[in-house]
């Protein structure tokens, strides 16, 4: 009779149990790679943004031709509580084009086809508009907050906003937005036109500091910025400019049309080359410090937070490496390519896929 009660009890306890995992009990934690949340968002080629606790997003609302599913303006901006995906607000812009969204320190900035949007960042509520010229056809190539300040850049040049007013506080207009990149470093703004000229910009006039020439190519893949040096690269190398000086530091040779996606880090330029490794290089001396293969290759561009890189892979891979080492932590496999760059921070690591879902992963945890 003992031994009777003691089994009915032990499968008693094992069905609590499992009806208490079933029915919304305890999980186990999640560990790194792990999806977190998802959710619906489109077709968005404008990645998320994670700062401060929250994730930024858009969604665009579908509609179909002719049995096709397409992808027209953004039905709103949102953003959600980083780790669970619970919503805290939603925006929805006046006009039919979309970019953004970006965040800074207490603001969240948007941009439609008639103005630049500036909004709470914990409330969503509108705190001022800045109107886009006419003749920019509503097209803005750039959108960025620093610090204090906002950027954007459309058909008549590149704009500086600050960040609490929106009031202008200069326009650079010298070169061409279309075909361009911009990059904001220490105090400085730096322009690089479709010619291969490089503008330093002070960033609180917007005054010409210098000017240089980087090496004109067809095809400039990608730039990014250190404290204190420049790193750009084209199809067929990758150099870095003394900020300073404006003199070249270093150049490295790649294989032609090779795909080079850059960024930057505590002194370390990571960018991925055509022979399908994730390479680091030192920034001052472009000596190499890891290469790393990757399998599939990826043309996106490399995310570092908290000691690791992230990548996305042609395969459809996300994973995280050591950023010291390159020594591989993790991967998880995923259901469709990436059409958005990766976002990371906040112990989360975000980006959007073909399949239309945003998709919300569990970082790996900080470390030196």
């Amino acid at each position: 009779m003992v031994k009777r009660t003691l089994i009915l009890a032990a499968i008693l306890a094992a069905a609590a149990v499992a009806a208490f995992s079933v029915f919304g009990g305890r999980k186990a934690p999640p560990k790194p790679g792990d999806i977190l949340w998802k959710a619906r968002v489109g077709y968005v080629k404008r990645g998320p943004v994670v700062f401060d606790g929250r994730v930024y997003f858009l969604k665009f609302d579908p509609f179909t031709v002719r049995g096709h599913t397409l992808w027209g303006k953004a039905e709103y901006v949102r953003a959600a509580e980083a780790r669970t995906g619970r919503r805290e607000w939603s925006v929805t812009p006046d006009g039919p084009a979309f970019s953004g969204p970006v965040a800074g320190d207490d603001t969240g900035v948007f941009a439609d086809r008639l103005a630049v949007h500036a909004v709470s960042k914990t409330t969503g509520a509108e705190k001022w508009r800045h109107p886009i010229q006419p003749f920019s056809q509503g097209v803005v190539y750039f959108l960025a907050i620093v610090g204090q300040t906002v950027y954007f850049g459309c058909g008549d040049g590149l704009h500086a906003l600050a960040a609490e007013t929106g009031n202008e506080r200069w326009v650079f207009a010298e070169a061409p937005m279309q075909d361009s990149q911009v990059v904001v470093a220490s105090g400085v703004v730096l322009f690089l036109d479709g010619d291969g000229t490089v503008y330093a910009l002070d960033e609180a006039t917007g005054a010409e500091k210098r000017r240089f020439a980087s090496e004109k190519s067809d095809y400039t893949t990608s730039s990014a910025a250190g404290p204190d040096y420049l790193a750009v690269g084209n199809k067929d190398s990758l150099f870095a400019y003394d900020l300073t000086t404006a003199k070249e530091l270093w150049r490295s040779q790649g294989d032609k049309h090779t795909q080079i996606r850059l960024a930057c880090a505590d002194g370390t330029v990571y960018f991925g080359d055509e022979r399908m490794n994730l390479r680091a290089l030192d920034a001052r001396t472009g000596r190499s410090i890891w290469t790393t293969a990757v399998p599939g290759g990826f043309n996106w561009r490399p995310v570092i937070c908290a000691g690791t890189v992230y990548v996305f892979t042609d395969n459809n891979v996300l994973v995280a490496l050591d950023a010291k080492t390159g020594r591989e932590n993790w991967r998880t496999a995923l259901p469709d390519q990436a059409v958005s760059d990766l976002a990371a921070g906040e112990g989360i690591v975000a980006v959007n896929l073909n399949d239309g879902y945003l998709y919300v992963f569990m970082a790996s945890p900080p470390h030196d």
